[in-house]
This record gives structure tokens, sequence and C-alpha cells, in this order.
């Protein structure tokens, strides 16, 4: 049987999670805290807006990759990095702005404040899309990343089973990451040396 709403607020316990719903009807975020359920309309957003967005941004990101090799600099310097602030400026118009703005998030913390975090959990099509890095990146405090801690689930009882199990971290079945910017018999991954 599905849990009961009570059961699901309890994945909030570590800020509000955003459920955002895409349909050709209409497009929405739940905000989901531990104590309520908020629905915020997203009249900017529309099932076709985001089946064409994340086209562009795959092709974008794509290019990107056939890009390899030369010095292009920032993602910024090239017809693919146009494509790619397009999109994250649509993310941010469409999508973060208004769903930040509605949870009071409206600028950075002041210092020594701390960050809020909000949890991420696209349906459909938007799954495909960075909404961490959502926002109008030449304009200070008009970003996603200017405003809180970004996370994601895939769903409320993913992230509230997940709160529910005790923390691993300490014993010997810690995970490392290795970045590899070459794989032998995969595509090379751009960037890595870059990023470390």
């Amino acid at each position: 049987r599905p849990l009961r709403l009570e059961t699901l607020q309890a994945a909030a316990r570590g800020g509000p999670v955003v459920v955002l719903n895409v349909s050709r009807w209409r497009c929405d975020a739940l905000i989901v805290r531990t104590s309520d359920v908020e629905l915020v309309e997203l009249p900017d957003l529309t099932e076709d807006q985001v089946l064409g967005q994340v086209r562009r941004y795959l092709a974008a990101v794509g290019d990107r990759q056939g890009e390899v090799g030369r010095d292009l600099g920032p993602a910024g310097g090239s017809s693919t990095g146009t494509a790619l602030d397009d999109c994250l400026r649509w993310m941010w118009t469409a999508v973060a702005e208004p769903v930040l703005d509605h949870l009071g998030y409206s600028a950075s913390p002041a210092e020594g404040d701390d960050w809020p975090r909000v949890w991420w959990c696209p349906t459909g099509p938007l799954t495909l899309l960075p909404l961490h890095a959502a926002g109008e990146h030449r304009t200070p405090g008009a970003a996603v990343l200017d405003r809180v801690i970004s996370s994601y689930t895939p769903t409320l009882r993913a992230l509230r089973d997940a709160g529910d199990r005790p923390d691993r971290a300490a014993g010997p079945d810690r995970m490392l990451f290795t970045g590899m910017p070459v794989t032998p018999g995969q595509r090379d991954l751009p960037d890595v040396l870059r990023e470390e």
C-alpha cells in the first residue's frame, strides 16, 4: 500500500523537498515540509518547453564533449556555451527562482548563517536537467548556487528511507570516488583534471 502523507513528510527533515510535476495539463511544484505541503504554480513552465530545453541541453552537452582537446576556456566561450547559458537562465526563470522566492530564499545567507538545503525531486524529462545550476550567472544572487545547497532525490520514500538508516560513513564500508580522465574502452572525460 502507498505510504500515508504524514509518513512521507518525514523525508523533509533535512530541508524542504521540491517535487516538480511536469505534464501536458500543467506544471507545478509541491513543496513538502515536515509540517505541510504547499502548491506553487509554475505558469512559465510547460511540458513542451521542458522537452525543447532537454533536447537543446543534451545537444549542447554532446557538442561540448566533441570539442575536447581544444582550449575553449569556460563553457560560455562558444555557441555551445551560449546554449547552456540559455538553458540555465530558462530553468532559473521558469522553475528555480519562483520556488526559492516562495520558500523565502531570495538572497544568499548572511555571513556566519547556515545555508538552507533544498531537496529537488524532478519528474519526467525535467530529471535530465541540472536544476542545481539554474541561474543568471552574470547577475550576483540570481542563481540557485547563490541561495541554497541543492540535493536530489528520486522520490520522497527514497529520501525518507535513507534518513532512517544508521550512519555508516564512520564504518569500514566507506566509498571512494575517483575521477578518471581516460578509461580504456570508454570516452574520455573532459575537465576531470581541472575539477580536481
